[in-house]
């Protein structure tokens, strides 16, 4: 498996893995599908930055928790097949949006 990282951090947990790291530029349109619509969906639903009360938080995540499993599975799937496509073909962008 080879997994396409640009966040520092997580290098150490992942270093220590057996699956292959590959550099990737933030903000990459070709790893940014159409289907992730879902995390747009519970943006939008909270437009605070910061959440300051435990029922914000609560809401947060009843509205997560309503998305349901097919719709995040889905989501992973295309991403994954997405990746695997500019693994495959070398290619900063694939797919047009």
């Amino acid at each position: 498996m080879t997994m396409l990282l640009h966040v520092g951090r997580h290098n150490s947990v992942f270093g220590r893995s057996k699956d292959r790291m590959t550099g990737h530029p933030p903000y990459s349109s070709d790893l940014a599908p159409n289907d992730f619509y879902l995390f747009s969906r519970v943006k939008n639903k909270f437009v605070v930055n910061v959440f300051r009360a435990a029922e914000t938080v609560d809401a947060f995540e009843m509205h997560v928790l309503e998305i349901p499993q097919s719709e995040w599975k889905k989501c992973y799937k295309n991403r994954s097949q997405c990746m695997q496509k500019c693994i495959d073909f070398h290619v900063g962008y694939f797919e047009k949006q």
